[in-house]
């Protein structure tokens, strides 16, 4: 695999908009598990305007070469040199899997976590022992090991199926995956292209603007703040990934 180049410290990490006006804040891995119905009370949601938000983190340390320590993440409404005169906490939003996404909320209702768009998917696996298997199943290097992309998923199950099997007759130290062509799957191949793990993308349908994903941050429930000028107009949302809060 490629040498990692150094992730930012701080500074733009990408775009969010939400055409209904209300931005939600979540971590969506979560949607692989839980239903909505249930998520929902935990999910952040807060009233925006309809242009693009610019999305500014800040770090507390590079990584070594790895994703930042991200201390602080910042969704910024109104970047003029309006000073804040208020802050509130709006309350915490809980990070399970190591991942934060924000998007528009009505995009929310129709998202499609695990079901491909395309019927198509990719396998990709990593780990210690991965060459070994690569060089039996003659499969290609990957940008996050070795695999196959834009396979028919019935395919993408079997080849899943095989390294499984050749993972268990071998002893072999190997992770894999399949990933289904979804609306999480844009998100996330958005976030793991980039040096500090976020990352955004137009979500499916076009309608439902541009999301966002943040990969490998902290785990914990973390404060989520609104702050304000003196005329009350909002000017950023913030999330403080303060360490007594982390998991």
């Amino acid at each position: 695999m490629p040498a990692r180049v150094e992730p930012p410290r701080s500074g733009l990490l990408g775009f969010v908009t939400a055409p209904s006006g209300k931005l939600a804040l979540l971590d969506i891995g979560l949607l692989g598990y839980i239903p909505l119905d249930a998520l929902a009370p935990g999910v952040l949601q807060f009233e925006v305007p309809t242009t693009p938000l610019q999305i500014h983190g800040e770090a507390a340390s590079p990584g070594g070469g790895a994703a930042p320590t991200w201390q602080r993440m910042r969704f910024v409404v109104d970047d003029a040199s309006n000073a804040i005169a208020v802050s509130r906490k709006i309350g915490d939003v809980a990070v399970d899997l190591a991942q934060l996404a924000a998007l528009d909320a009505a995009a929310l209702a129709t998202w499609q976590h695990d079901t491909s768009h395309d019927g198509l998917a990719d396998v990709v696996f990593w780990g210690k022992d991965a060459t070994g298997l690569a060089a039996l199943l003659a499969a290609p290097s990957h940008r996050d090991g070795f695999g196959w992309c834009d396979l028919p998923i019935d395919e993408a199950e079997q080849r899943a199926d095989k390294i499984a099997r050749k993972k268990h007759d071998h002893h072999w130290q190997v992770a894999f995956e399949i990933r289904p062509h979804s609306d999480y799957f844009r998100l996330a191949e958005a976030a793991r292209a980039s040096h500090s793990r976020t990352g955004n993308a137009l979500l499916h349908d076009g309608s439902r603007g541009i999301g966002w994903l943040g990969l490998a941050l902290p785990t914990g429930a973390f404060p989520v703040f609104v702050d304000e000028d003196a005329a009350g107009r909002l000017l950023q949302i913030r999330v403080e990934f303060t360490a007594d809060a982390r998991f």
